[in-house]
């Protein structure tokens, strides 16, 4: 073909003829349409936009005002939620140090042959703003040598209750322990309120504390309302914990929190500028309130009672409350109207409620309707005076367009066409491992044209940039996934996972699993022979999870096999290997262990428990039942610890069940915990299969509980059925 007739056929039926072939008849399409259609739209317009403006306002109206309450009611009520969690931390963090003191009470007063006498002085002056311990005597009290001794010892728990103390960074005031004979073991920083001007130790008596008579009382934890201190300047609330062995008092532990902290807490949360929460107790009194005037006035010394008011329709909602309801309503407060969330529990005899001003969360609807309104009436009139002027520019602006459209068309399309041949011949050169892009002069454009060039060059970089690093990645995920897949073999290898374990042993049968919620965990399980009449079971469970957890998990478990084959009741096992733990143990590990020991001739179960689970029996043709035994320490917290045995006489046909907290606190999407209730349920559910079966059905109905929510903790079950002895066994015996 001669070249002339090439250029002929490019020209026309080319790139370069197709670009301006369509940019005018897009032009020519659009002017002819915009000519009829627009001045028909514009004698309409303007009829359109009375009535769009008037149906706009109203149904922006509408669903604001909707929209606005439902907005307003769901963010109170999280953030009314949220802070009242935040308060009930500040009070659970207390109660749960003081219920820590209170288990290391009980230990000491049921094993005081173990412990050693520490030094307790009476408070001094020296001692004013140091955390210190100090004997406090009630008036008239002089204790015996005996009842001396007993307090040096009790001494050995105040350097755990000065770390609690330090560790609330000291919005912990005290800590107490209070003896029945008058005797108090104080932990605080206030010696010196405690001594007259001559430096002598004052009089304290515990028992007429509100904290002691209510948990005396009650004989459970008892929370005591705030109280104000003229002599500290400052509000605190205390908790009362009482230890009794039997119908015997043995002592009350005291922690009492600064009112300051939970008064922070509610200050610090802003919801608008008029926002603000109260806090009400059971009774009526106004516990917080960052008022300083009219119905909600705050009183430091908690004299202000809801109930002797004027205010009725907040009286009304203080009682529903407490009658267990809560919601989202609009009240009046010093003739302000307010939105307020209701029913808020912080404790059980504290709630909390939140005031937003109606008319600040009302503002923004009402200002954005009336600028509607507004904008409205000045475009209707705008519509007027340009419809007449439109016409005229319509008309113009189409001939222009057309004029200036096809001067475009023949200048752009020339010039588009040429460096876009010249990028996709150089990108469809592009193949296999050659990524590269070279910028040309050709594309220098300064327009998008040079953009797409610069853009496939940058691509080409980064392109052979990111090969090279997701090899590297790629292979360093690989290395880190082989690691962990060999962790997790060789923990899989280290549990006993063959059943039966003991395919000669017909006097029991024995099933276990264990189910890791990472790679690797850190529970595990045991079994194995002392002798021919003796079998140790062991389930444990490390805190903590992943590789850290597995690796303690290994020296727990081995160093307790190693201790249980060389003989010795379960408590004396448990015993020696806490101590081995704690040496060394600088990253404070420590690991609940259940072990148990079965004479297989009796049926005999000898068991100690450090720390671990409750166990669960079902004897024969009867349901599973759940045993609330002695718990030890934790092993790995603290040595010297002294550990209980328990017997269990299982007969033929019985069975014992035993597990890790990740059973009953295997927890679903709406946070709630399996619980020991529906554990008990889960397991008879399936007491009359097999033992492999039972296990299996049980974990079922543990993924029935849970759902989608991911596994929280590792989840271990061991379970065995005490056959009864071996009857060939007993008649050579016998002969």
């Amino acid at each position: 073909m001669p070249e002339e007739d090439k250029k002929k056929k490019f020209k026309h039926g080319g790139l370069q003829g197709k670009i301006f072939r369509l940019c005018i008849m897009l032009v020519a399409t659009a002017s002819i349409g915009f000519a009829v259609l627009g001045i028909i739209e514009l004698a309409l317009l303007q009829k359109r936009a009375v009535m769009s403006g008037k149906n706009q306002i109203a149904t922006i109206s509408e669903i604001s005002q909707g929209s606005m309450m439902e907005i307003t009611d769901e963010n109170m009520k999280r953030m009314a939620l949220s802070t009242a969690s935040e308060v009930y931390w500040e009070i659970w963090v207390m109660q749960h140090d003081a219920v820590t003191v209170a288990g290391q009470v009980w230990d000491i007063l049921h094993n005081l042959d173990e412990y050693e006498e520490r030094e307790l002085l009476p408070p001094s002056k020296e001692n004013e703003g140091k955390l210190a311990l100090q004997l406090l005597l009630a008036e008239g009290v002089t204790p015996t040598e005996e009842e001396m001794a007993i307090a040096r010892k009790l001494a050995n728990i105040a350097p755990a209750m000065k770390q609690m103390i330090r560790d609330n960074d000291y919005y912990t005031l005290d800590l107490l322990i209070a003896l029945p004979n008058g005797i108090t073991i104080s932990v605080d920083t206030l010696s010196g309120l405690k001594v007259d001007e001559n430096g002598d130790p004052l009089a304290f008596d515990s028992r007429q504390r509100p904290w002691w008579k209510g948990a005396v009382e009650t004989r459970n934890y008892y929370l005591t309302p705030p109280g104000y201190s003229d002599l500290l300047d400052e509000s605190d609330i205390a908790f009362g914990i009482p230890i009794y062995d039997g119908d015997e008092l043995l002592a009350v532990v005291e922690g009492s929190l600064y009112m300051e902290n939970i008064e922070q807490v509610l200050s610090d949360v802003e919801y608008g500028q008029q926002g603000f929460f109260v806090v009400v107790n059971e009774e009526g009194t106004l516990i917080y309130s960052p008022r300083d005037f009219g119905e909600l006035k705050g009183d430091k010394t908690y004299k202000t009672n809801i109930y002797e008011g004027s205010n009725e329709k907040f009286k009304d909602l203080v009682t529903r409350t407490f009658a267990n309801e809560g919601g989202f309503e609009e009240i009046i407060i010093d003739g302000e109207e307010y939105y307020v969330v209701y029913g808020i529990g912080i404790t059980s005899d504290w709630t909390l409620y939140m005031f937003v001003s109606k008319q600040e969360v009302e503002a923004p609807t009402k200002q954005l309707l009336d600028s509607m309104a507004e904008t409205n009436r000045s475009t209707l009139m705008e519509y007027g005076k340009l419809f007449s002027k439109s016409t005229v520019v319509v008309i113009i602006a189409i001939a222009l367009l057309m004029i200036q459209a096809t001067v475009a068309a023949l200048m752009f399309s020339k010039k588009l066409t040429v460096p876009i041949n010249k990028i996709t011949k150089q990108v469809g050169s592009i193949s296999g491992d050659n990524f590269y892009f070279e910028m040309d002069n050709a594309y220098r454009t300064e327009d998008e044209i040079e953009v797409l060039a610069g853009a496939f060059q940058e691509l080409s970089d980064k392109t052979r940039d990111y090969i090279k690093e997701i090899t590297e990645i790629t292979s360093e995920k690989e290395r880190i996934e082989a690691e962990l897949n060999v962790a997790q073999r060789i923990q899989a290898d280290m549990l006993p996972k063959i059943f039966p374990i003991f395919p000669d042993r017909k006097e029991f049968d024995l099933y276990a699993t264990m189910d890791p919620a990472k790679e690797v965990g850190g529970d595990f399980y045991d079994m194995f022979l002392i002798d021919d009449d003796h079998l140790c079971l062991v389930v444990g469970d490390v805190s903590g999870k992943g590789v850290p957890a597995a690796l303690f998990m290994v020296i727990s478990k081995t160093m307790l096999k190693n201790r249980a084959q060389m003989g010795g009741k379960p408590s004396e096992i448990l015993a020696e290997v806490n101590n081995s733990l704690c040496e060394g143990n600088d990253e404070m590990m420590f690991v609940t262990v259940w072990l148990g020991i079965l004479t297989i001739s009796t049926g005999e179960l000898i068991q100690a428990s450090a720390g671990h689970e409750y166990p669960v029996i079902r004897k024969r043709g009867g349901d599973y039942e759940l045993i609330e035994t002695e718990n030890g320490m934790v092993m790995g917290a603290m040595d010297g610890m002294v550990y209980e045995d328990l017997t269990f006489n299982l007969k033929e046909g019985d069975c014992f069940f035993m597990y890790t907290d990740g059973l009953p606190e295997a927890t679903n999407a709406q946070d709630e915990r399996l619980e020991n209730d529906r554990m008990m349920n889960a397991i008879n559910k399936h007491k009359d299969e097999e033992l492999s079966e039972q296990l299996k059905g049980i974990r079922q109905e543990v993924d029935a509980f849970v759902k989608e929510a991911p596994q929280f903790d590792d989840l271990t079950m061991l379970i065995i059925r005490y056959n009864g002895p071996d009857k060939k066994t007993d008649v050579a015996a016998l002969s």
